[in-house]
């Protein structure tokens, strides 16, 4: 019988040893590592369950720098091994389809264009949603994901990355208190414009500068203000958009129309919030619970409203 050589982390638990395997023919991209690979002793359960369905759980995701660059695997390499473990078979991908043994998985290999996709924010955004990472593994691979480019803005990166800017500033101060991640005096937001890292209070403004006039300082906190909403447009879901735009629209409808005017833009603007969310199955201005009429938006402070007395 020939040597069958398996994956390096499964062949504990092959009694064989592969001659050839995908790891052979496709290069890693390195963002893989962000995340740790599935535990080896997960790997057979896996192969089983994919080769029992009949399909891959997530699709095989290649990258491309540009199109006159080789192809390197950037998500799905568990998946891989786990089939080549149980079919004892090496993979072999021809995109958009890939094959081990008997196996076909039709239309499950993607190829991403690195010139429009961040492979990092990528490997971030499709793993700490599909895996089942702890708390700690989470973090430590967002940490990794700002040490690369740390003057990007917490909002910038969580963007990127599909995640909350909240969680993005979390990973932050702990990979600085490790001394994982630099301090930056300044970061780029999301238009591309820099920002102090730590906006300095009204005090501290004026203890630096005592010829800082208080009309300056209430324009600064407005600009401040004006771009904590921009930012927040960029990432915002788009149900908390549209409920904000309605609201906006009311308020200005009961300070300068009659009835009959203020009754016909609400019926414009809602009909026109319907077309622009069909998908999403509820009304453009639902019902909005009295004790707090925004506990299901994710809004900064200054966005949201008052409870109802």
């Amino acid at each position: 019988m020939s040597d069958i050589r398996v994956p390096p982390q499964a062949q504990a638990f092959h009694p064989l040893a592969v001659a050839v395997s995908w790891r052979d023919t496709w290069p890693i991209h390195p963002a893989c590592e962000l995340v740790p690979p599935t535990p080896a002793d997960e790997l057979p359960a896996l192969g089983e369950d994919i080769v029992k369905t009949g399909r891959l759980t997530a699709e095989i995701v290649l990258w491309q720098a540009d199109p006159k660059s080789p192809l390197q695997l950037l998500d799905g390499r568990s998946r891989l091994d786990a089939l080549e473990m149980v079919v004892s078979k090496p993979v072999e991908i021809g995109p958009p389809s890939l094959t081990c043994g008997d196996f076909l998985a039709f239309n499950r290999v993607i190829v991403l264009d690195g010139r429009s996709v961040d492979p990092y924010a990528y490997v971030i955004s499709a793993n700490l949603r599909r895996r089942d990472l702890t708390l700690e593994q989470r973090q430590d691979a967002l940490i990794k994901l700002i040490a690369r480019a740390p003057k990007k803005s917490d909002r910038q990166i969580a963007k990127e990355a599909g995640v909350d800017h909240k969680t993005i500033a979390s990973a932050r101060a702990k990979g600085e208190d490790v001394g994982s991640i630099p301090h930056v005096p300044m970061r780029i937001d999301t238009r591309g414009r820099k920002q102090p890292a730590k906006k300095a209070g009204k005090r501290s403004e004026k203890a630096a500068d005592p010829q800082v006039s208080d009309e300056m300082l209430r324009r600064r906190k407005t600009l401040d203000e004006q771009q904590d909403v921009l930012d927040w447009l960029d990432t915002a879901p788009t149900d908390a958009v549209l409920r904000v735009m309605t609201e906006l629209v009311e308020r200005i409808a009961d300070r300068f129309l009659n009835p009959a005017g203020r009754k016909q833009l609400i019926i414009t603007l809602q009909k026109a919030l319907s077309r622009l969310a069909p998908a999403s199955g509820r009304a453009a201005s639902p019902e909005k619970p009295a004790s707090d009429p925004d506990a299901d938006l994710d809004l900064p402070p200054f966005l949201r409203r008052e409870a109802a007395a």
